[in-house]
């Protein structure tokens, strides 16, 4: 008998034999054949997504929510200091967070109240902080996904502003509280304007100002805002024990930031969260994609009905969220295979 009637040949690892049963030759499968399938899949759904439903855990709903609360005239600290290379885990976080801001701010500006007096109806006030340079060029990204889902009512200037990049240390902190932020932001990144020239920020001082603060990978970022923000409050280890939840008895205060963290981080950033030191948490491209469905089943295209709901992927969180379910559902698929055939081939004492 010859050696190509004695193997089965390519597809199958060297030494299998063409009798063998399928589930012997489905364990011997060329390696390189199952890392195409995977391929194949996630480049698919990469093009074309999914966009299978998913559940939206906690976390995305108390952010969302506490969004919802804000009224005219709140103020939101966003920052960001991500690389390029990690925009698959944080891209859908921040895209949907502008996305929902604004949508709540121009349906609140468009009440027509003027709280700080300057006859301009407020809506929220949105500044965008770059910690990074790859930040401002995130930013940019993330505005110009989403920027045509923003009511008609929202105005660069008024609503929302971003700022060049600035390293913010303990130094800076205690300049924001001390001189204010125009002393260290002094021309916007789109029009070169100052701080005190923009409605926007003119009536936002220091950070007893701030109403929400949102930031990234940052453990010192809870020390920082229970120091210098709105609400202060001692977070001295001896004063709350770890699951003591101290901080979000009170969630609506700066003191309390929302926290972006990378899927990978969750032990570290956890005990903060659950101590009380952060008011928010998401964690990675998951809760990205879930933000994604929530702003899609709560908010119309500058909501308005007609145009319809706010698409799906706007950061492409579900889109990354289906490469990875196809990849996992193929891998544990071939797993469960793998052993039903391993428990055959002992029942016919093929393995010990």
């Amino acid at each position: 008998m010859s050696k190509a009637k004695r193997e089965a040949g390519y597809l199958f690892e060297p030494g299998t034999k063409k009798d063998d049963p399928w589930y012997v030759k489905i364990q011997r499968l060329d390696s390189k054949i199952f890392i195409t399938v995977v391929i194949i899949a996630v480049s698919i759904v990469l093009i074309t997504p999914l966009n299978i439903p998913v559940f939206v855990e906690g976390f995305v709903l108390e952010v969302a929510e506490w969004i919802e609360s804000l009224e005219p005239g709140d103020v939101i600290w966003l920052s960001q200091h991500y690389s390029v290379g990690s925009i698959t885990d944080y891209g859908a976080i921040y895209t949907s967070l502008i996305t929902h801001i604004q949508l709540k701010s121009g349906a609140l500006k468009a009440l027509g109240r003027d709280v700080n007096g300057d006859g301009i109806p407020d809506g929220l006030k949105l500044i965008l902080i770059p910690m990074s340079v790859d930040g401002q060029i995130q930013f940019e990204w993330q505005i110009k996904r989403t920027k045509e889902y923003w009511p008609d009512n929202i105005v660069y200037g008024e609503d929302w502003v971003m700022w060049p990049y600035q390293v913010l240390s303990d130094f800076i902190y205690q300049k924001f509280v001390n001189e204010g932020f125009d002393k260290v932001y002094t021309k916007d990144f789109y029009t070169g304007k100052g701080w005190n020239e923009l409605p926007v920020t003119k009536f936002v001082r220091s950070p007893r100002d701030i109403d929400v603060n949102i930031g990234q990978d940052a453990t010192t970022t809870a020390r920082i805002w229970a120091l210098y923000g709105k609400d202060p409050i001692d977070h001295s280890p001896h004063k709350y024990t770890k699951y003591s939840q101290s901080g979000r008895r009170r969630p609506h205060a700066a003191a309390y930031p929302v926290q972006v963290w990378d899927s990978a981080a969750q032990a570290v950033a956890m005990p903060y969260y659950t101590a009380g030191l952060y008011a928010g948490f998401f964690n990675g491209v998951r809760n990205g994609g879930e933000y994604e469905m929530w702003l899609n089943t709560h908010y119309y295209i500058k909501n308005n009905p007609a145009l319809g709901r706010v698409p799906l992927n706007t950061g492409l969180g579900l889109n990354t969220l289906d490469a990875m379910n196809l990849a996992q559902t193929w891998t544990f698929t071939m797993m469960i295979i793998g052993n039903i055939g391993y428990y055959y081939q002992r029942r016919k004492g093929r393995v010990t």
